[in-house]
């Protein structure tokens, strides 16, 4: 029977070859193991098993001589599709994701109408969606949705405070009576996003993923998977407390920009903001001391030097306690990175299939 380390290990190698060929259309099998530091041999069973499953297809290479199996590898992108719901903000979003992470289209956006009415709406988006996705070809791979804050699978609800009528809505079930037989992943969005850009790092294993905008919330992503603790509340950075009692979430949401004009008051609130973030940066380093820290923020369109100002305080102000032990604090260019990041979350539970 296979161990549950072979087991990851072969789930692993799945995911880093199917990554590989994602970044780069075209590239041979060598290509793949040098990038991943996987054997040749392994990477050319991974691929001989997705060329199966038309997941990929390889072309020859009329260079090479033959016998030799260095054609040019690609994604058949074109051959399966995710169906991926943004509930992250009051009007919601849907969408179609190719095998590459791309858009088939454009994300249509579904408006909630002021006062009332959420869970009608929601509900006539589902039908849109539905009859949406039946007009592009390709395998249904799942349904990924997107939710603004942390989702407790038991009782199937998503726990936020910036959409309460969210609250009541049995979600999954919700979703399972439009598309009854496709995976359905649920996830909050920040873990979405850190899902999509941290595995994109190379160099580093232990992160923290930040976003801070209208809401705030983190992510802790270690060997490859996001880390959620015992009732997935793990890495909820903006519920920690601020010097003056606030939480950190009330204390720099980017609501606060909306009131602020160009001048002295808003240079105030981004030094607090900054002030802020260095802090609670400090004590999480000391509680999991990731070795790299990802911020992506809103603030960075009103003050382009911000995650620098931010690196900067948290430096000054660890590095007498921790000397030169500290992690690296670097921005990250906001997209729709959780939409993407909800893809790969329906990629990789289809490739454990074939673990």
């Amino acid at each position: 029977m296979e161990t549950m380390t072979q087991k990851h290990i072969k789930q692993s190698n799945l995911l880093a070859v199917f990554r590989a060929v994602s970044e780069q259309p075209l590239i041979s099998r060598q290509e793949i193991a040098a990038q991943t530091g996987i054997s040749t041999m392994t990477v050319g069973k991974v691929v001989e098993l997705f060329r199966r499953e038309n997941l990929l297809q390889e072309g020859k290479n009329p260079t090479v001589r033959p016998g030799r199996k260095t054609g040019q590898i690609s994604l058949r992108a074109d051959d399966k599709k995710m169906l991926i719901l943004d509930l992250s903000q009051y009007d919601f979003k849907f969408g179609v994701l190719k095998l590459d992470l791309n858009t088939e289209g454009e994300f249509q956006t579904v408006f909630c109408p002021p006062g009332g009415g959420y869970s009608e709406t929601l509900s006539a988006a589902m039908k849109k969606a539905r009859a949406h996705i039946t007009h592009v070809k390709g395998e249904l791979l799942g349904v990924g949705v997107v939710v603004p804050g942390v989702y407790d699978a038991g009782a199937d609800r998503v726990i936020n405070n910036r959409i309460p009528e969210l609250e009541k809505v049995g979600l999954k079930a919700l979703v399972a009576e439009h598309f009854p037989a496709a995976t359905i992943l649920v996830d909050e969005d920040v873990n979405h996003s850190a899902r999509y850009v941290c595995h994109s790092v190379k160099d580093a294993e232990k992160i923290f993923y930040t976003y801070v905008g209208r809401g705030v919330g983190g992510a802790i992503f270690y060997n490859g998977k996001t880390f959620e603790g015992a009732h997935a509340y793990s890495g909820e950075i903006g519920q920690l407390h601020a010097a003056d009692g606030r939480t950190v979430e009330e204390a720099v949401t980017t609501e606060h920009l909306k009131t602020l004009r160009p001048g002295k008051a808003l240079e105030t609130h981004i030094a607090d903001t900054v002030e802020i973030l260095a802090e609670a940066f400090r004590s999480l380093v000391w509680i999991i001391d990731p070795e790299r820290i990802l911020l992506e923020t809103e603030y960075t369109a009103v003050a382009p030097d911000f995650v620098d100002r931010v690196k900067e305080r948290f430096l000054a102000i660890a590095r007498p306690e921790r000397g030169e032990y500290l992690p690296d604090i670097c921005g990250v260019q906001s997209g729709e990175l959780a939409q993407r990041g909800a893809g790969l979350a329906l990629i990789e539970r289809y490739l454990q299939r074939f673990c």
